[in-house]
Parts: structure tokens; C-alpha cells; sequence
């Protein structure tokens, strides 16, 4: 027969054949349970009575073994008659077992992991090591990975069962190792992490460890663990290796940031173009861009930009900053962006407009005059906004090869909607000559300012106002 091994219980039971008279009933485990069911050990082929002085001793050794790092086991053995009653539960098992011995397995960490929890560390994700370990071990363990620990930052399962989910909840955030949990234990972390409004993510291998695979925000299970928790995880980590982990939060970030520098070009450029037609309307001026004029911008010189910020490379502060809690892709610095550059593009370029036209009377070379502001400015701006937390001196403007090359084609192909004759017919442009490129590099060299000035304001309230709060 046989008692598998129980979180609760933390040993499991086998029961032998041994000869014609007798079984042998074989217990392994955590060895503070094992002593608990011991009353002798076997010294050499001799069994021996397990007095206090002998007990303390083996305390002692596994707790040494423990402190070593080692996870530690004992084990012990009973024989039986024949006639012995069936183990059907844990509180059948005797307490009169033969004590064998204890012995520490070294499992070692993987070299890279002190430095990827590091890195998690820096990039503002609360790492914990929940472990069905003693505590010495679980300590050890934690010393290693270069946790630093203090009064209270190790709690064993014991301790949690005497805390209410309202006094976990409050600990929670003081708590870096827990040591011989259960399951049930593992749910109760869980929910008192997302009670704080956290997202939670928990690795696991084992049958045990399916509920809170469940439970957790994102499930992440190793692939040498068992199926169920391979089946109940949201993710499975075929190499069994926590720096992935680590390296898809990295990626993920680095898409999310790109996602978020589309949508704030995107925006910019079409807001501008919306500012431009309604101020004309408002004003009772002449359309100061046509729809093939903004159908070109769109279409033609900033569609393949958009598409190369996408591909924008991560950057070396990314797995630096504490992630943000927000409710949509744009916070506020991206809104402020947003209406800054639209308003200044298009107030300006709708200026631009009404000037030449009130001095020229061409409404032609008004128009391409704007056309040109919005098309060229959109094509420049794109290495500010490129990156939000550093100005554009120091984020490496050039380092996209892709953008590069898509910001040259885009001008190319704007420079030939004003000087290519067929191109001229087609959008009702004309050429420009240079003193209208001087107002419109003005007003481009203004837009980028503006930015800049926006993402160092932004810059200093995050780094000491929002600090201080």
C-alpha cells in the first residue's frame, strides 16, 4: 500500500513485502516530521532508543544541512505483522518508527539567476520564493539569489495559518520567503498580492501547484513539471529557466512602447490634419489642404515611418523603470504630446497659410506651403517622440536603420510632390523656393522644441514630484 506524499503532512509512506511473517513500512520526508513519528534510530545494524540527547542531535544535523543550502530528508522504516490494518489515512501511521538517517540534496541555483533577479529587482517586479523547504534552507536559498532579509521577511506555513487574510494583506508587501507552504497557502498569497491591485504571476511544477497556477494573473509552469500544471498554466517555460521569464517581460515591454509611439505619431499627424480643415472652416478661409494633399501625407510619406517605429529597438533603460499602472495605452504624457504637437502643427501651418495667401494671392503656393509644414514635420518630429524619457541627443535618434531609411524615403517623396511637374498637375502644388522653406523649417525646428520641453518637464516631475508622492 501506499500514502503519497501530502503538503500538509509533508512525508509519504510505502508498505513492503518482507518475509512470510512480517511487512516493512518505509516513511520519507521533511525530518522534523520523521522524528516526530521515531521512538529509535538504527546505529550500525543495532536499534537503539531515541533519547532526548540523540533527538536534539539529529535537530541539529538537519538543521545544519538546511542552513548549508542543502534540502534536507530523513528517513525511517516500521516492521509489521502480516495482519497489520491497512494505512488509510495519516492519522492511522504509528508513531514508533525505526530512524535510518537524514540527508542534504544540492540543488543549485542556476548561475544567471542572481543576476536576472537583479535585474527584476531594478525594473520594479517584486520577486518572492515561496518553497515547500524549512525555513533555513528557504533562508539560505534567499541569501544566495542576494535577497536581502530582515525581521519578518521569512514566514513558514505555520505562521501564515495563524494570520487572518487581512493581517497577510498588510504583511504582504514586508514577505520574501515563505517556507513550508501548502497549496492552500499558495492561493492566500495570491490573493493577498491582488488585493493590493497587483498583477501576479507564479511559476510551478507540480500537481499542487495547479489552483494557484489558476489563480494567479498569468500561470507560468516549467516543462519538465506534470501535466496538470502544464495544462492549468497560462505560459510553460520549455527550458525550465527563469531569466526567459525575465526575457519575455523585456520584450513585451519593448512592443508596448513601440504600440505606444505608433498611436502617438499616428494620432499627432491626423489631429493636425483635423485642426487645419476646422480652423479654415471656423475662420471662412479657403481649404488650406486638399484631400489628395492629406491622402499623400497619410498614404505616401508617413506610412512607411509608422510602420518603422514598430520595429524600434529596445532601448538600454527598459528593464530600468517601475512599470505603470494605466488604464489605456496613452498616459498623460502622451496626451500632452499629442495636443501639443497637433495644435502647434496646425495652428502654425494654418498661419502659414493665411500669410502667403493674404501676401502672394496664390492659393496655390499657400496650400503646398502647408503641405509641406505638415508632410516634412511629421518626417523630423518622428526622432523626438521616438523616445519619451530621454531628449533627442541622448535616445540615439539614428540607431532604427529601418526608420532611417523610411524618414529619407518620406522626404524624398515630399520634395517630389512640390518639384516633379506630373506630381505638381496631380496634387495642385507648386515648387518652392527658399524663402518659404525658411518659414517652414522654422516652424519644424518649433513643433521639436515644444516636444522637448514637454518630455524634460514630464522627465523631472517623474523623477521627484511623483517620487515624493
Amino acid at each position: 500500500e501506499e500514502i503519497p506524499f501530502d503538503s500538509h503532512h509533508k512525508f509519504m509512506l510505502t508498505r513492503h513485502h518482507l518475509n512470510n511473517q512480517e511487512d516493512i513500512v518505509f516513511v520519507k520526508g521533511a525530518p522534523e516530521k520523521i522524528l516526530a513519528h521515531a521512538t529509535s534510530y538504527l546505529d550500525g545494524s543495532q536499534v537503539v532508543h531515541l533519547d532526548k540527547e540523540q533527538r536534539d542531535y539529529f535537530n541539529h544535523s538537519w538543521q545544519d544541512l538546511s542552513q548549508r543550502g542543502l534540502r534536507v530528508l530523513a528517513g525511517a522504516y516500521l516492521l509489521v505483522s502480516k495482519n497489520f490494518k491497512a494505512l488509510d489515512d495519516f492519522k492511522d501511521i504509528p508513531h514508533d518508527f525505526v530512524m535510518v538517517g537524514i540527508w542534504g540534496l544540492s540543488d543549485p541555483l542556476r548561475l544567471e539567476t542572481k543576476d536576472t533577479l537583479r535585474q527584476t529587482l531594478a525594473a520594479g517586479i517584486n520577486t518572492v520564493v515561496i518553497t515547500g523547504d524549512n525555513k533555513f534552507t528557504a533562508q539560505r536559498i534567499a541569501r544566495d539569489l542576494g535577497m536581502s532579509l530582515e525581521d519578518g521577511s521569512v514566514v513558514t506555513g505555520e505562521e501564515l495559518l495563524k494570520m487572518t487574510d487581512i493581517d497577510l494583506a498588510k504583511r504582504i508587501g514586508a514577505i520574501k520567503v515563505y517556507a513550508r507552504v501548502t497549496p492552500a497557502d499558495k492561493l492566500r498569497i495570491i490573493k493577498a498580492w491582488q488585493s493590493r491591485g497587483e498583477i501576479v504571476s507564479m511559476t510551478g511544477d507540480g500537481v499542487n501547484d495547479a489552483p494557484a497556477l489558476k489563480a494567479a494573473n498569468i500561470g507560468v509552469a516549467v516543462a519538465s513539471g506534470s501535466d496538470i500544471a502544464k495544462e492549468t498554466a497560462d505560459l510553460v517555460l520549455l527550458d525550465n529557466n527563469f531569466k526567459t521569464i525575465v526575457m519575455a517581460i523585456k520584450e513585451g515591454r519593448m512592443i508596448f512602447a513601440n504600440i505606444r509611439r505608433v498611436i502617438l505619431y499616428l494620432l499627432s499627424d491626423s489631429l493636425s490634419e483635423v485642426i487645419i480643415v476646422t480652423g479654415g472652416l471656423i475662420l471662412h478661409m479657403p481649404l488650406a489642404l486638399l484631400a489628395t494633399q492629406m491622402l499623400w501625407i497619410n498614404m505616401v510619406s508617413d506610412s512607411l515611418p509608422s510602420l518603422s517605429l514598430s520595429m524600434e529597438p529596445e532601448h538600454d533603460d527598459i528593464m530600468n523603470k517601475r512599470p505603470k499602472k494605466m488604464k489605456s495605452l496613452l498616459d498623460l504624457e502622451s496626451r500632452v504630446l499629442i495636443l501639443t504637437i497637433s495644435g502647434v502643427t496646425g495652428l502654425f501651418s494654418l498661419w502659414l497659410f493665411w500669410y502667403f495667401w493674404q501676401q502672394t494671392g496664390d492659393i496655390d503656393l499657400a496650400r503646398t506651403v502647408t503641405f509641406s509644414t505638415l508632410g516634412i514635420s511629421t518626417l523630423l518630429y518622428v526622432f523626438s517622440i521616438k523616445s519619451l524619457e530621454h531628449n533627442i541627443f541622448k535616445s540615439k535618434p539614428f540607431r532604427n536603420k529601418y526608420l532611417n531609411g523610411a524618414v529619407v524615403i518620406g522626404v524624398l517623396t515630399q520634395l517630389a510632390a512640390v518639384y516633379v511637374p506630373f506630381l505638381n498637375k496631380a496634387l495642385k502644388t507648386v515648387p518652392l523656393d527658399w524663402s518659404e522653406w525658411q518659414a517652414i523649417l522654422l516652424v519644424i525646428i518649433g513643433v521639436m522644441t515644444l516636444i522637448e520641453v514637454v518630455k524634460a518637464i514630464f522627465s523631472w516631475y517623474y523623477r521627484k514630484i511623483k517620487k515624493v508622492l
